[in-house]
């Protein structure tokens, strides 16, 4: 796999990483430090939402697909290498 699909592929997974957490962990949690000891500290509100941004998710999508054009383009480009 040529080295722009694979860096293509690894934003696309970091993305789609980010899409997970964001559904994972709720959008009113924060960290809150105190001492050596790390809290979650969860909001009083009194509905819990479910944090999906589906631009990320469709931009994950959108690099993965990206990255099998490069991988396609790279595969042409070798094949034409070996008939001339």
């Amino acid at each position: 796999m040529p080295k722009q699909a694979k860096r293509l592929r690894f934003v696309a997974l970091c993305l789609f990483v980010l899409f997970l957490l964001d559904v994972v962990i709720p959008e009113g949690t924060s960290v809150i430090r105190s001492g050596q000891y790390a809290d979650l500290h969860v909001s009083d509100a009194d509905e819990t939402m479910i944090g999906f941004n589906p631009l990320i998710l469709s931009c994950s999508i959108f690099f993965f697909a990206l990255s099998f054009v490069f991988k396609y383009g790279s595969l042409l480009q070798s094949l034409s290498d070996d008939t001339v």
